[in-house]
């Protein structure tokens, strides 16, 4: 014969354990905005966030469609696959923070302050990193085809292998930025200093658009179909 107030018992404990879970699951995503907050996962679209301390939080996987984080706190975040479409992220701090594989398209990221940021395997297509200091990133297989870098600091920087197509530099900073393998089809280094640059061959060189002020590495010449058509 069952033993039936034990039976009842088991029960009410695995019906009480199932309905506190899903609590226990909101209550992390409810957490004020701070330093190592844990957000794994969590939405937070269109959100007002502007200035909030977010240095070490656990935000991977997290939904920041159209939030605003300018001036944000980011340093040391893990972002990984994080969805930061057409998110403002202007004056950010994120020495360190870690965008494997996160989704950026359209998302602005001028001024922000970014070095040792890792973007590897990221999607920023038509994101804006205006004045942004991305010394030393790791930009390894991006993509940041119509990206804009216009006054960027991106040296040390490794871009390796990544779609920079139709992407914009005027007036950035590449001392020591690896470009080897990078897709520079009709990239724009008109009056760039590319001297310091490593891993650029000709063959790269020629897709992309210089003019006379374009400075090349040494052994490169000046393409024959500079400076290209608007």
């Amino acid at each position: 014969m069952p033993n039936f107030p034990t039976l009842l018992s088991s029960m009410i404990l695995a019906a009480a354990v199932v309905a506190l879970a899903p609590v226990a699951a909101q209550a992390k995503c409810n957490d004020y905005a701070a330093p190592k907050v844990d957000w794994t996962k969590c939405d937070k679209k269109s959100k007002i966030m502007k200035g909030a301390d977010l240095s070490g939080a656990k935000l991977e996987g997290v939904n920041f469609t159209a939030t605003d984080l300018s001036k944000a706190k980011l340093d040391a975040a893990d972002l990984t696959r994080a969805d930061l479409t057409h998110a403002l992220l202007g004056d950010a701090t994120m020495a360190g923070a870690n965008l494997t594989k996160a989704e950026g398209t359209r998302a602005i990221f001028d001024g922000a302050d970014m070095p040792g940021a890792i973007l590897n395997k990221g999607e920023f297509n038509r994101a804006s990193f205006v004045d942004a200091n991305l010394g030393n990133a790791d930009l390894e297989k991006a993509e940041f085809a119509r990206a804009i870098f216009t006054g960027a600091r991106l040296d040390g920087a490794r871009l390796t292998n990544s779609n920079v197509s139709r992407a914009r530099f005027e007036k950035a900073s590449l001392a020591g930025t690896d470009l080897a393998g990078s897709y520079l089809l009709l990239t724009r280094i008109e009056g760039v200093d590319l001297s310091a640059t490593t891993g650029l061959v000709q063959a790269q060189l020629d897709l992309a658009c210089g003019n006379g002020e374009t400075k090349l590495p040494a052994g490169l010449a000046v393409p024959q179909g500079w400076p290209c058509v608007e």
